[in-house]
């Protein structure tokens, strides 16, 4: 079963600017988490975004942002995008690999103001 979700609409980042979406959704029943960055019709140099799940534990929760995966390699695989310029948007697709969606946070890291910034989510 596929859920598709509007996490932001419109955002607005002046330069040096970060923004945490904090979802908190439950992910565990998908595979994988698919989220479409961009800006309505416009470039997004600069936006970068960094996808954090939690687990629970008493008192709190463990947070990643990152995965080993072995048996195919043991490379450290990071998830979070740093834009490249000229780029209207771009698709993060990441494994599922704790039950809750905890974070997205995006960073504007150019000198100018990033309008009408979406971002959605395709779990599948």
């Amino acid at each position: 079963m596929a859920f598709t979700k509007l996490l932001i609409s419109g955002l607005q980042l002046r330069a040096g600017e970060e923004k945490r979406l904090l979802p908190g959704l439950p992910v565990a029943e998908y595979d994988r988490l698919h989220l479409h960055i961009g800006g309505r019709a416009r470039t997004i140099d600069g936006l970068t975004a960094r996808v954090l799940f939690s687990t629970s534990i008493p008192g709190g929760a463990i947070l990643s942002d990152r995965t080993v995966w072995y048996g195919e390699s043991t490379v450290d695989h990071d998830f979070q995008h740093t834009a490249t310029v000229g780029h209207t948007g771009f698709i993060m697709s990441v494994p599922v690999v704790a039950p809750t969606l905890y974070d997205v946070v995006l960073k504007n890291t150019s000198a100018k103001e990033l309008v009408d910034i979406y971002v959605t989510l395709l779990a599948k």
